[in-house]
């Protein structure tokens, strides 16, 4: 009886300790060149991102994700804290000219948001360049990245976007918004 309970013991702490490992260690979000999946796993990643402001939640893609027909724009929720390094990779919301839509821009920022980009610090032959965030076309404001909370821009490239007002990042503010945009690095 004495051994059991030992056992016992030994498998609960063990996998106590697999969850807290899978809890608290950095996220990869896995990624294909063109997946309705990969969107849609990314976007459930920022929607159970970190409430606490000082562990935000780490996401690093490991591929390039590509929105599908009908995707709607990724969304941080408000109170979620991520920071999204790029590695190299590109997200891009593939809209033309031609298929420009209301709401067609990239990502919304209701939470916190920073941008990274490891790969700018990398020289090897494995990047073709810096991770960007491209393909957003909107008929109304903020083609790549539209900002109601904070987003900081440490690295990559927002680039291909477009909108009748900010292509590129566009800053809601007024009575009812109040979106701050700080950028450190990338273009």
């Amino acid at each position: 009886m004495r051994k059991t309970g030992r056992v016992w013991k030994w498998i609960s702490g063990t996998a106590l300790a697999a969850v807290l490992l899978l809890v608290l260690a950095p996220q990869t979000a896995m990624a294909s060149e063109s997946s309705d999946a990969a969107w849609n796993a990314l976007q459930e990643e920022f929607n159970s991102a970190s409430t606490d402001a000082n562990t935000p939640t780490q996401i690093t893609l490991s591929g390039n994700v590509t929105a599908g027909e009908g995707n709607s724009a990724l969304v941080i929720p408000t109170g979620r804290y991520v920071t999204l390094d790029l590695d190299g990779h590109t997200i891009d919301r593939g809209l033309t000219d031609q298929d420009a839509v209301v709401n067609g821009n990239v990502i919304t920022v209701n939470g916190n948001l920073t941008l990274t980009d490891s790969s700018d610090n990398q020289n090897t032959s494995a990047y073709d360049g810096t991770g960007k965030l491209t393909g957003g076309n909107t008929t109304d404001n903020g083609g790549g990245v539209i900002v109601s909370g904070t987003f900081t821009m440490e690295g990559g490239t927002i680039s291909g976007c477009e909108a009748t007002n900010g292509g590129g990042v566009y800053v809601n503010s007024g009575k009812f918004n109040s979106g701050t945009f700080i950028m450190n690095g990338g273009s």
